[in-house]
């Protein structure tokens, strides 16, 4: 169930970072509208509202890039709790499975299981 909310948040993840590199053109392209124009007589009113609008777009920028980020340690703990439910109940498994296994023992079987999946 968790692995599902994980892939719905990678694809989010690489959609604003699409979107940030969408916006990145904007802010460049606007500042260089605004380098052309700077030379020109009677552009200030114009250079102004460039400016603003410039401005405007990197604080866009910034906080989808805040976003992004917070996005990314969504994902991040939804990996690490998908990771301790299914540690938890593997131990339950095991425990159940093996009454009497005492803690080194499991240890040693979990390490085995590890192992086997590393060769397989």
């Amino acid at each position: 169930m968790v692995k599902i909310l994980t892939d719905h948040v990678a694809k989010a993840c690489e959609e604003m970072t699409a979107q940030a590199r969408r916006r990145q053109n904007e802010i460049d392209a606007a500042e260089d509208v605004i380098r052309s124009l700077q030379g020109l007589s009677g552009m200030d009113g114009i250079l102004r509202q460039l400016r603003k609008e410039t401005e405007d777009l990197k604080e866009e920028q910034r906080k989808l890039l805040d976003m992004l980020q917070a996005l990314i340690r969504i994902q991040e703990y939804y990996v690490k709790a998908d990771k301790q439910v299914c540690d938890y109940a593997e131990g339950n498994v095991i425990r159940h499975s093996f009454p009497s296994i005492t803690l080194m023992n499991l240890q040693n079987y979990v390490s085995q299981q590890v192992i086997k999946n590393v060769i397989k």
